[in-house]
């Protein structure tokens, strides 16, 4: 499954979403960089192989650790995640 990421903010958290609309947030734990519009690939977004992930970034042809913090959820949930995982001072989005 991939998930494009549609939001980051300055300490590393990501929002991305799904072909069928599910909203999904997850932490970099790597020291490779996840950008805006990068496409991450999982077999699944969410816990039944653990929180903790290696995905394959489609966009940069390589693969990076991140932690799941949320799957499967809402726009309006995501962004709220993501505002309060460690009070990020900014968050960068795509355009609708």
């Amino acid at each position: 499954m991939k998930l494009k990421i549609i939001a980051k903010s300055d300490r590393d958290i990501f929002v991305g979403v799904d072909a069928d609309g599910d909203y999904s947030v997850v932490s970099l734990d790597d020291t490779k960089e996840i950008e805006l519009r990068d496409v991450l690939s999982a077999k699944a977004w969410n816990d039944r192989e653990g929180e903790w992930k290696t995905v394959k970034n489609l966009t940069k042809k390589e693969s990076v650790r991140i932690c799941l913090e949320s799957w499967g959820c809402s726009r309006a949930s995501a962004f709220d995640l993501l505002r309060r995982l460690n009070n990020p001072a900014k968050i960068l989005t795509l355009k609708d």
